[in-house]
């Protein structure tokens, strides 16, 4: 139990930056309860993987769908909002291949590779592209938020990200070896069937059919590819590699200065969107495929 509290905290530490904070204004004083909310998002999702010991990239695409539906198709309801596109934009597109695929998998990854420079290059591009993002959305959230925009500027904010993003990386190099109890996932999944039941299934059924039918699809998928024996590994990133996350927020602001005021940033999000939103769509049904049709053998 306190290795999936320990859990909780990291990946919920991880996903927020990337999700929330790196996305648009937000005020701090709600990040511990995001963390929270998120981090236990991220503990049903990656614990089907770890309880099912499916290794590999297929089962954790499918893991990063769950997480992106669980946080747009029972905490928030835009998935439902423009269907089918929704179901991949937010939930596929940034929760999936942002949040997931760079802040936990790529960052890591780059990290605990032999040499430096993955590590570098990808924290240098998650700031180059926090710093463009910001440089549009925070206009725009401003016309729309007007006196309920967070006072603290986005360098602030960006600040906190990133120590957040570290904080739960390092977590994670702390995480005892192990699985998600059965316990807290079915805990974690009576509570988001609950919420689901009660804030989106009548009154946008059946559309509201689509998020449970999705996340079912992708448990039943990951477990039918996981193998007896095997355990999910997160590494161990060194120490002295933890400076190069200074690089996220020193990026972002500069970038954020140079380019602020440009004509044609207004329609960044539209060129971010359409690639991200077939991209995850993309991933996922060729994870999907993966699944389906090779069987390692059941945990």
């Amino acid at each position: 139990m306190r290795r999936a509290l320990w859990l909780w905290v990291a990946l919920g530490c991880i996903a927020v930056p990337v999700s929330e904070l790196m996305f648009w204004p937000v005020h701090l004083r709600d990040l511990p309860g995001a963390v929270a909310v998120y981090g236990a998002a991220g503990l049903m999702a990656l614990g089907l993987v770890e309880r099912a010991g499916a290794l590999g990239w297929a089962p954790l695409v499918l893991s990063a769908g769950v997480f992106g539906w669980l946080i747009e198709g029972v905490i928030v309801g835009t998935t439902y909002e423009d269907m089918p596109f929704s179901l991949s934009w937010t939930p596929l597109a940034w929760h999936g291949l942002l949040t997931v695929g760079i802040g936990l998998v790529a960052i890591r990854q780059g990290l605990i590779a032999r040499r430096v420079w993955p590590g570098v290059a990808v924290l240098a591009a998650t700031g180059v592209f926090a710093g463009l993002w910001a440089a549009q959305s925070w206009p725009a959230f401003a016309r729309d938020m007007g006196d309920a925009l967070p006072a603290q500027g986005f360098p602030v904010q960006i600040v906190t990200a990133t120590a957040c993003l570290a904080l739960g990386h390092r977590l994670l190099d702390l995480l005892p070896p192990g699985k998600v109890p059965d316990g807290v996932l079915a805990a974690l999944a009576l509570a988001a069937a609950t919420v689901w039941g009660l804030v989106w299934a009548v009154p946008l059924f059946p559309v509201s059919l689509a998020v449970p039918a999705l996340i079912a699809v992708a448990a039943l998928l990951i477990r039918r590819s996981g193998e007896a024996g095997s355990a999910l590994r997160y590494g161990r990133i060194p120490l002295r590699r933890y400076a190069g996350f200074a690089l996220v927020p020193a990026l972002a602001i500069l970038v954020h200065d140079a380019v602020a005021g440009w004509g044609g940033l207004d329609v960044l999000h539209i060129w971010v969107a359409l690639p991200t939103t077939v991209a995850g769509a993309a991933i996922w049904l060729w994870a999907a495929t993966g699944c389906a049709v090779h069987r390692t053998g059941r945990a």
